[in-house]
């Protein structure tokens, strides 16, 4: 009976001995994997951060010799630049005006012109 118990008490330690490899293993492995992301996050957003600002420092130069250098408008560029300001401004009114009940065109006989034949007797 003694050996059938100590058979039983030894199987209960090599499964508690497997379970806590196996916890330790999973434990190490996703401390492991958390770091690993981290670094790759880091590196994500450093990389990304390099990339903003050698965009900015590109536009802000671009705009800087935009307006530091010598420019000659024709009015033909004037006009067009004009015409093309005033559509977008239409565009952008009718885009963003409250509209309560939709478009309503009444394109109708309201009394206005000339007179018929019947209306002279």
């Amino acid at each position: 009976m003694d050996e059938m118990f100590n058979t039983v008490t030894d199987g209960f330690e090599t499964a508690k001995s497997f379970a806590d490899h196996g916890l330790s293993t999973a434990r190490a492995a996703m401390d492991s994997g958390l770091i690993s992301a981290r670094d790759a996050a880091k590196t994500g957003l450093s990389t990304a951060k390099g990339a903003f600002d050698t965009g900015l420092t590109t536009t802000k130069s671009n705009v800087f010799n935009f307006f530091n250098g010598d420019r000659i408008t024709t009015r033909k560029k004037l006009m067009t630049y004009g015409a093309i300001v005033f559509m977008l401004g239409i565009i952008i009114g009718f885009v963003f005006a409250p509209i309560k009940k939709g478009f309503y065109f009444n394109i109708s006989n309201n009394g206005n012109g000339t007179a018929s034949d019947e209306d002279e007797d």
